[in-house]
């Protein structure tokens, strides 16, 4: 048995002793992890509620006498065996493991002050195909940062350091979760909470991994982002409003051969909501501007979803359909570019076996979710084409996939998902995507999408 094997069912094995004999203490406390570690808040642990559970002393640890100071740590560990059929033009099939920890601890000095930060590590073993950059990175700090709280209840901070960022949806900057690696920045941000009101500013360079050990540069010289993000809520809409800045000195587009410097805004508004009845909706658009060498930027995207939650029996159903249409190159002549760019979006969101980004690119999708206790199963079917003929698709990471033709139609994509939570810690995920290529597809270059891909995941959080 290979040795990744033989690791990752001991640490199956000790994750759920752990979680097993914690389940019930967890659930009396609310206690569960979240995607971004930071935003966890153990303030409502208490020596009575530690005393029914001593490894929960692990989020409340007291590093002085007078216990101004508390500490807690925590693990992430994800084991994801992923395997690719007909990855190129050769048909190419590749099985291979991706496992990823992270170490968090998040140190509070009195009231107001935190320090917050997480090392995490990437490998993959048994891959044929070329490493990614989202693959392997040996030893980084994923976030590493300090944080000076105010306002009511500290709803207000400055965060100053590395640290991920998630706006809205994801469907422009959000953590790289999909692939092993996920993207972070070293960036300032001020956020003012008033009520159920909250407006975030920032600027942040993006940080560019590299697979040694504590390799990747600090303040990276390639992308960056800056901005302001609004979130106001209430019972009849909830609305996000927000102007995102971008730089790229090294950014590739079908309009011309050689990679150029781009300079573009998106100004969006978000309108999200969920009935007390079941429905609930989240739509979003966006505009762009800006440059890319010598050409102009003119862009948008439209996308949202809707669906109806509803309860038979002991099973919750949600049907639910989605669309995505972001806008292409017009011409090749003159001096604009239409090509949407969505920046660092949350791909899972987007799609799975095709591994087209969302630019150039119209996407209507229909699915419906079943749940029951601890087991939710979400099926699935999108259509693909392209917005504008004179334009190619992107892959993440800025590839440029294929470049023009006559045809738009790209396919069509089923998958199945399907959640098994054990415990608050502990979840299993197995995913199967299905993506039938368009004959246009299957006539153009390598990497061009899987015509299958099977993802099985286990993940624990502690």
């Amino acid at each position: 048995m290979h040795c990744n094997q033989t690791s990752f069912l001991f640490l199956l094995f000790v994750a759920f002793m752990v979680t097993n004999q914690n389940l019930c203490a967890q659930n009396q406390l609310g206690y569960k992890p979240r995607l971004l570690r930071f935003d966890e808040d153990y303030g409502m642990l208490n020596d009575s509620m530690i005393k029914v559970k001593p490894w929960l002393r692990t989020k409340n640890l007291s590093i002085n006498r007078n216990r101004t100071i508390k500490a807690s740590v925590g693990l992430d560990y994800r084991e994801m065996h992923e395997y690719v059929k007909g990855y190129d033009s050769a048909g190419v099939n590749d099985g291979y493991w991706l496992t990823r920890f992270m170490l968090h601890t998040d140190i509070k000095l009195g009231k107001n002050f935190r320090v917050f930060a997480q090392l995490a590590r990437g490998v993959v073993t048994e891959r044929q195909l070329p490493i990614r950059p989202v693959d392997e990175d040996q030893l980084f700090f994923l976030n590493g940062f300090a944080e000076y709280q105010f306002g009511k209840a500290n709803n207000s901070y400055i965060r100053a350091g590395r640290q991920e960022l998630f706006f809205g949806m994801g469907r422009l900057v959000a953590p790289r979760e999909g692939p092993n690696i996920r993207n972070s920045y070293d960036a300032l941000r001020i956020r003012l909470g008033v009520g159920a009101i909250s407006l975030d500013g920032f600027f942040a360079y993006l940080v560019d991994n590299k697979p040694g050990i504590f390799d990747n540069k600090v303040f990276g010289d390639n992308q960056r982002l800056w901005g302001f993000y609004s979130t106001s809520k209430n019972e009849k809409v909830n609305v996000d409003i927000y102007y995102l800045g971008y730089y790229n000195g090294s950014a590739l587009y079908t309009k011309q051969p050689e990679r150029d410097k781009e300079t573009r805004h998106s100004i969006g508004v978000r309108a999200f909501r969920k009935y007390n009845n079941g429905f609930d909706y989240d739509a979003e658009g966006i505009y762009q501007f800006g440059s890319f060498g010598d050409n102009t930027i003119s862009a948008f995207m439209i996308d949202g979803k809707a669906g109806w939650e509803f309860e038979k029996g002991q099973s919750i159903f949600k049907p639910a359909a989605k669309l995505t249409y972001t806008s292409g190159n017009r011409s090749l002549t003159n001096n604009k570019l239409n090509t949407f760019n969505p920046l660092f979006p949350n791909l899972l969101y987007y799609q799975t076996a095709a591994g087209i980004f969302p630019a150039n690119i119209i996407n209507p999708q229909a699915s419906i979710n079943w749940q029951y206790k601890k087991l939710s199963i979400n099926a699935g079917a999108d259509m693909f084409w392209r917005e504008s003929s004179n334009d190619g698709l992107y892959a993440p990471f800025g590839t440029l996939l294929l470049n023009n033709g006559n045809e738009n139609y790209l396919g069509y994509q089923l998958y199945l998902k399907a959640d098994y939570n054990a415990t608050q810690n502990l979840g299993f995920t197995f995913l199967l995507s299905r993506y039938y290529k368009s004959d246009f597809i299957k006539k153009n270059f390598d990497r061009r999408g899987n015509d299958l891909l099977l993802n099985l995941i286990v993940n624990f959080k502690i």
